[in-house]
């Protein structure tokens, strides 16, 4: 990744806080879809070539999926009546678009920040 140090800051910014606001059930359309744009870079760039399991040496893409579906399925069905967003009357229509857009917001940046290593022979 290009900015290394920031990306890692980013990251992890984004698993805390979108993590609370999932927690509190505020802005969960929104945190959805960060949650699965962090996810997807992670497969993409980290997990894919390892292979499916987790428990497989530098972890597999199957618990970044199952991330992913989780968030999905708390987008599409509502944080429930005990959220933030339910008691502050919040609409949660937008959810239906929490995959497509964390997916193509994966794919926006990996297009700026992602350099990936290719083998070339060293001359």
């Amino acid at each position: 990744m290009k900015w290394p140090k920031q990306q890692a800051i980013l990251a992890s910014s984004t698993e805390i806080i979108a993590g609370v606001l999932l927690i509190l059930g505020l802005a969960t359309p929104l945190s959805c879809m960060a949650v699965v744009a962090l996810m997807s870079v992670a497969i993409i760039t980290v997990h894919a070539r390892v292979g499916y399991f987790i428990f497989l040496p530098n972890g597999g893409w199957e618990y970044c999926a199952s991330i992913i579906a989780v968030t999905t399925a708390i987008a599409v069905s509502g944080p429930g009546s005990w959220s933030i967003d339910n008691a502050w009357g919040i609409n949660q229509t937008v959810g239906l678009i929490a995959l497509p857009v964390g997916v193509v917001s994966a794919l926006c940046h990996l297009a700026l920040c992602w350099r990936p290593q290719t083998n070339t022979p060293s001359a």
